[in-house]
């Protein structure tokens, strides 16, 4: 049986292989009973990150839970493989647990799961030019949207008294999965950055800010985002912390050196590092201003 993927790509369940047009770009292997599909992927260093494999396996589990026989579908990813837990985070599964005995993620998605998504509100934004002017254009998440646009990101630095940064780690089924971040989030239609900001917060970790609390120390344009980044000064402690496991599954309270450190780690959010390294030296001078006062 051939999928039709795109005008280019096709999914070949006889050899197992995914191609585009006659060069094979990887394959996937699947085993099925009991009503359950499992599959391992394996996509060609070469053509990663060109959205082949995010296309062809949206289309396979599409496929794959029309079948009167399958009602579910597990992928299992290699513990190390940072491509693998990515391309995961661009599908439409979630995560169902970490197999220590195999070193394996294991995902999953059925049709229950996919009839609940299906449901959800969904989340629109405003959009912008590149001087971020806001221009008549609504974009809905998950729709394409004109190059010329952009939408706006907020990230938020919260330090405690202690001079400890609040540092989570994002859920495996979101991008950038199981990747040490500071709060960052788009703001909605409607909202000002400082309100997102705000929103943000309280949604992920439960914590309570003002708008008064934000200090801005860093903007930038990247890719098709205006990114504001904030600094906080709180007095909060782990009592105060209420994470949303939806988005985030820990977190850790890191010195400054510490943060300086895990910024330049491979699993620390590149948007995050981007614009904390281009503010740098604004941040240092706020930190250092707030505690010597």
């Amino acid at each position: 049986m051939i999928i039709k993927i795109t005008n280019e790509l096709s999914y070949n369940t006889d050899s197992e292989a995914l191609m585009l047009l006659d060069k094979e770009i990887g394959y996937v292997n699947i085993s099925l009973y009991d009503n359950q599909a499992e599959m391992y992927i394996f996509i060609e260093e070469e053509y990663r990150f060109h959205k082949y494999a995010t296309t062809s396996l949206n289309a396979l589990i599409q496929e794959y839970l029309k079948k009167d026989n399958v009602d579910r579908i597990v992928f299992f990813v290699e513990g190390s493989s940072r491509p693998g837990l990515n391309l995961m985070g661009k599908l439409n599964v979630y995560y169902v647990y970490f197999d220590e005995e195999t070193n394996e993620h294991v995902y999953a998605v059925d049709k229950d799961y996919l009839a609940n998504e299906n449901k959800k509100e969904k989340e629109y934004f405003d959009t912008y030019d590149i001087n971020m002017n806001k221009v008549d254009f609504v974009w809905e998440r998950g729709k394409k949207y004109p190059s010329s646009l952009y939408h706006i990101v907020v990230s938020v630095l919260l330090i405690n008294k202690d001079q400890k940064i609040l540092v989570t780690l994002r859920n495996p089924s979101k991008t950038h999965p199981l990747c040490y971040e500071i709060t960052t989030g788009s703001v909605l239609k409607g909202e000002t950055p400082r309100q997102g900001a705000l929103r943000e917060v309280k949604e992920e970790v439960g914590i309570d800010l003002k708008e008064s609390d934000l200090i801005e120390f860093g903007r930038a344009v990247i890719e098709d985002m205006h990114v504001l980044a904030y600094v906080a000064f709180i007095d909060f402690d782990e009592s105060h912390i209420i994470l949303d496991e939806n988005e985030v599954i820990d977190y850790t309270l890191l010195t400054f050196n510490e943060f300086a450190q895990i910024i330049e780690h491979k699993d620390f959010h590149p948007l995050n590092r981007k614009i904390i390294n281009k503010s740098k030296k604004k941040l240092n001078e706020i930190i250092s201003r707030h505690f010597a006062s």
